[in-house]
């Protein structure tokens, strides 16, 4: 990693304003991975021959999440107990914004995120697959 030293007021201006503690990386942005079914997240073809180990994943779906810390303290503890994988709802998710990244503790950069679109279809879809997906809601 190549460093660069800069000047605090600058340092400052650089990020916005923001909070940095004279400390400074540039990264990527992060972003949700748009599907359509489970097929999208662990392969597979029409005839529902899948290409990966599917046995013994978990998969997280949220629906209505939109308060940022309430997203990064759901993402911080689903990394700590082995989910695999991240699904919200596209329509109504929140976004993947810095106060989300910090409450998290850094789980938003080793979690896949995926976004769904039409809920419904997705459900119908994982229950009508040949993976035999069980499906537990709570609200």
């Amino acid at each position: 990693i190549q460093s660069k030293f800069m000047h605090r007021v600058k340092l400052s201006k650089f990020c916005g304003g923001r909070q940095h503690q004279n400390v400074v990386l540039k990264c990527g942005k992060i972003g949700y991975t748009d599907i359509r079914s489970m097929k999208d997240i662990v392969g597979g073809d029409a005839e529902g021959d899948f290409s990966g180990p599917i046995e013994g994943k978990f998969f997280l779906f949220l629906d209505q999440v939109t308060d940022p810390q309430n997203f990064g303290s759901i993402l911080r503890s689903a990394l700590f107990i082995g989910v695999d994988g991240v699904i919200v709802n596209k329509t109504n998710a929140c976004g993947l914004t810095p106060v989300v990244s910090k409450v998290s503790s850094g789980a938003i950069e080793f979690i896949p995120l995926y976004s769904v679109k039409f809920v419904s279809h997705f459900f119908d879809d994982a229950k009508k697959s040949p993976l035999n997906f069980k499906v537990i809601s709570t609200s």
